[in-house]
């Protein structure tokens, strides 16, 4: 990594804050676990998650372009923040089933662990990014 004497400053800053959330997000986790280490309420409970893919296509470029991703796995694997990974039906930290709205409010009034996207996406972001996080029901 090439990276100027006059930045290292800001690079060390970046990484504090990055290992800051990290801490904050392992001892306060937004969503509880089951006994099976899977997300509380389990997946929806059709096996088969109907989804627009176009949508869920552009919802997936927004997350992965907005940093959603360096914090949210996709494979079931852990991170700092839930997987992403059979989440959507599942009980949110909020309360409530996860679903467009819960998405859309959860992205705008996050858990204390998650930074705010309030003004940063569009609701029609929101809900692409929660036609991703559908598509990975699956």
């Amino acid at each position: 990594m090439n990276v100027k004497p006059s930045s290292m400053p800001l690079v060390a800053a970046g990484l504090a804050v990055l290992v800051a959330i990290v801490g904050v997000a392992l001892w306060t986790s937004p969503w509880e676990e089951d006994a099976t280490g899977g997300a509380a309420g389990g997946p929806a409970a059709s096996s088969e998650v109907k989804y627009d893919e176009k949508l869920a296509g552009s919802g997936k470029s927004l997350a992965e372009s907005n940093g959603c991703t360096s914090c949210h796995t996709i494979d079931g694997g852990s991170g700092a923040g839930p997987t992403w990974a059979g989440l959507w039906g599942a009980q949110g930290a909020k309360g409530g089933k996860v679903d467009t709205a819960y998405i859309v409010d959860i992205l705008e009034n996050p858990p204390a662990a998650m930074a705010s996207y309030k003004g940063k996406f569009s609701e029609a972001d929101s809900k692409a990014i929660a036609e991703y996080v559908k598509s990975l029901a699956q």
